[in-house]
């Protein structure tokens, strides 16, 4: 399988960008013989995450993080198809004092449909829908 991926972090003050991709082409995908050519199981052929977190000050942390994959099969036949999904989760985190702080997470923040699996007779799981988690955060 030929894979290509990259990464990057791009810092500033008080900010922080990254991202990263990968593309993956299979060989059976490559073949050039008259035999049908099949996609890996669970393999998206592009998958893609970008982020940023901004200090907005010494005490509070905002963060975006955004995910793609694109469609993939569930099956080695290539018969299960599951569609490409894109997921968006904020959090932000505020020191209260040294050693406590309050956290917030929203994931899925669109409520995607993320199929993770599909069985034979049509059955698809999901990730897991829209969530909110607040917390508190003690470090002795």
């Amino acid at each position: 399988m030929d894979r290509w991926s990259d990464t990057d972090l791009v810092s500033r003050r008080h900010r922080t960008l990254f991202h990263s991709y990968h593309a993956a082409v299979s060989e059976q995908e490559r073949r050039r013989d008259a035999r049908p050519k099949k996609k890996a199981a669970q393999a998206p052929r592009l998958a893609a995450s970008a982020g940023l977190e901004w200090r907005a000050s010494e005490r509070l942390g905002l963060f975006l993080a955004a995910r793609h994959e694109g469609a993939r099969f569930d099956d080695d036949l290539n018969t299960r198809r599951l569609a490409a999904a894109t997921t968006l989760n904020l959090s932000a985190r505020y020191g209260v004092s040294r050693s406590t702080r309050l956290e917030i997470d929203l994931r899925n923040a669109l409520d995607a449909g993320v199929a993770t699996g599909r069985t034979g007779d049509g059955v698809t799981s999901d990730d897991a829908p829209r969530s909110l988690r607040v917390g508190v955060v003690y470090v002795r």
